[in-house]
């Protein structure tokens, strides 16, 4: 019946628009919860790891850059520039087309992937904003299948854009080199989420159970939810092995007290 009054009274408080929390108490809460929550973010921690290293196929990525030349007629004024730069995405598009990717899986020997999925491991960039330098990137689980790729395709590739824009050239800036290290997948930064997505939940956990909380705890609790006043209470004692032994408050009784006489002023009811 206790549970009842306390209830009744959190529901008042709720309609009249006040919602109290105790910060300090809450607070005190995660201080003494701040263990298991660490505890379970150093879990979280160790299993981003494990995804990472044992879950995740590491990908390598070879790079190599190629330089656009204008035709002969084009002058160097701001208008032929900003054409040149616009026309950058139609070359991105030409060194991923099938025709390409055919030509390079042909000139490797390569039958064990077609064209499209050829494609979908190159990705073309702009090497800044005002150049016509196309950095041309090949990602796969193989090193050694990133740079041989990357290398063939800047050759097939700057062929057929000769071909098809009718350019004079196009230059090589820097042959792919062979990765040594893996770009993907990222064990640093998946330790460090899942470490904060274990204390974020712990913590959360704790903020629940207390916001969940409807037992009466301390006297402000009877004088804030039952609108009673505490008559006394009893100090902590300890038992004759030193520990500590807690007897039943003055209060604690009062509130049981209280809850008998309700419940068996309802039974006559």
């Amino acid at each position: 019946m206790t549970e009842n009054v306390t209830s009744q009274k959190r529901k008042t408080q709720t309609n009249s628009g006040e919602i109290v929390i105790d910060l300090q108490a809450l607070l005190g809460e995660l201080l003494r919860a701040a263990p298991i929550i660490i505890a379970i973010a150093l879990v979280g921690a160790i299993l981003g790891f494990v995804y990472s290293k044992f879950f995740v196929t590491p990908m390598y990525r070879a790079s190599t850059s190629v330089y656009v030349i204008g035709r002969a007629s084009d002058t160097l004024n701001t208008s032929d520039l900003q054409t040149g730069l616009q026309l950058t995405e139609d070359y991105a598009q030409i060194i991923k087309s099938n025709t390409v990717c055919e030509r390079v899986l042909e000139e490797l020997g390569i039958d064990s992937i077609t064209p499209p999925q050829l494609a979908s491991m190159i990705s073309v960039s702009k090497a800044g904003d005002d150049t016509r330098m196309l950095v041309i990137s090949v990602s796969s689980s193989s090193p050694s299948f990133c740079q041989t790729v990357a290398n063939e395709l800047r050759v097939v590739a700057s062929d057929y854009i000769v071909e098809v824009m009718d350019l004079p050239s196009v230059n090589t800036v820097d042959e792919a080199k062979l990765p040594t290290t893996p770009y993907t997948p990222n064990t640093s930064r998946n330790v460090m989420m899942g470490f904060l997505a274990g204390f974020v939940i712990a913590a959360g956990i704790v903020v629940l159970r207390y916001m969940l909380n409807d037992s009466l705890m301390t006297e402000e609790d009877v004088k804030n939810r039952l609108d009673l006043s505490v008559l006394g209470t009893v100090p902590l004692q300890e038992d004759e092995n030193g520990e500590g032994r807690e007897k039943k408050s003055t209060f604690k009784k009062y509130v049981n007290r209280l809850g008998y006489s309700v419940k068996r002023r309802t039974r006559k009811h």
